[in-house]
């Protein structure tokens, strides 16, 4: 919520402080993602933002009537 109010996330010195992630892909995936956020929080919303509308236009293809769909992992 931070991030997208404009500030930081803030999650950088507990996730590197918590040792609960592991070192799965994913976890990788977190601690970089932190550090982003802390280093520069405007280009990783602006990343963020980018990524979702590329989503939600492919998604926009796939979808044809206008209906509602249950978007669930699969």
């Amino acid at each position: 919520m931070r991030l997208w109010a404009g500030g930081a996330p803030g999650i950088l010195g507990p996730a590197l402080r918590g040792g609960r992630l592991g070192r799965s892909p994913r976890a990788l995936l977190t601690h970089l993602m932190a550090a982003w956020g802390h280093l520069s929080p405007a280009s990783l919303r602006y990343s963020l933002r980018c990524f979702i509308r590329a989503r939600d236009l492919l998604a926009a293809r796939r979808v044809k009537d206008g209906g509602v769909y249950d978007w669930r992992p699969e």
